[in-house]
């Protein structure tokens, strides 16, 4: 993820009667355009696609610090930081990160490779036997949630919570308590966990502090963890 400090000296910001963020979206490898590409800010429910020449502009923010993320076929994933001053529009090129040829999405019914099938047993024993509340693939579908706060906004023992910063998910059971993130079994900090796109994610894992299974079991657990599994498992 990359931090930007959008302060009012920078070149290229305006002083305005609004607050936010005008953007153009461009290939970093050939510095074209990129058109038709997602830009959302995370936990704000604010998004919109870049037109045919990889232009955006979104307006209505206030002051303070947001998740920016840019999402298109052919492309990584990129997440920036960004700081907004007040009554300020800021104008910045996006660059994305070519990912190569993608190959249409195909979903196979069947064994799984070896590094998925592990973890993959490992989160249907821990279903059957912990306490705990468990998003699977067929929840994921049916949900149809744009975010990770939508695909948990009816978890039981999670709520969402807002502020100037945007939005963020807390532990009901513990007030103001973030939980611990892991994605295919690794520590990762809230706003990665939370920016994860819900295609990738095949499953997902909730424990209070005092259900959390061996597994995850970290000294400095405070109120609570959430586990994300992707679609493709952990690295081998």
């Amino acid at each position: 993820m990359l931090a930007l400090a959008l302060g009012a000296t920078v070149a290229g910001a305006q002083v305005l009667h609004e607050t936010g963020v005008h953007g153009t979206v461009v290939d970093r490898v050939s510095g074209a355009p990129v058109p038709g590409v997602e830009v959302l800010v995370l936990g704000r429910g604010l998004g919109q696609l870049a037109d045919a020449d990889g232009h955006f502009r979104l307006v209505g923010l206030t002051a303070g610090s947001y998740l920016l993320q840019v999402r298109g076929e052919g492309y990584v994933v990129m997440t920036w930081e960004l700081a907004v001053p007040d009554d300020t529009m800021f104008t910045y090129t996006f660059p994305l990160e070519p990912q190569g040829v993608t190959l249409p999405a195909v979903e196979v019914e069947g064994e799984s490779p070896p590094n998925v099938s592990v973890w993959l047993r490992g989160f249907e024993d821990r279903r059957g036997r912990v306490r705990g509340e468990f998003v699977t693939r067929a929840d994921i579908k049916r949900r149809n949630a744009a975010t990770l706060g939508d695909l948990l906004r009816t978890v039981h023992g999670l709520r969402m919570r807002c502020g100037r910063t945007g939005c963020g998910i807390e532990m009901t059971r513990a007030l103001g308590c973030r939980p611990t993130y892991f994605i295919d079994g690794v520590p990762i900090n809230a706003g990665t966990a939370e920016g994860t796109p819900v295609i990738d994610i095949y499953g997902v894992e909730v424990y209070n502090i005092n259900d959390v299974p061996v597994d995850f079991q970290r000294t400095q657990l405070k109120c609570g963890v959430i586990g994300i599994w992707t679609r493709r498992g952990p690295a081998r």
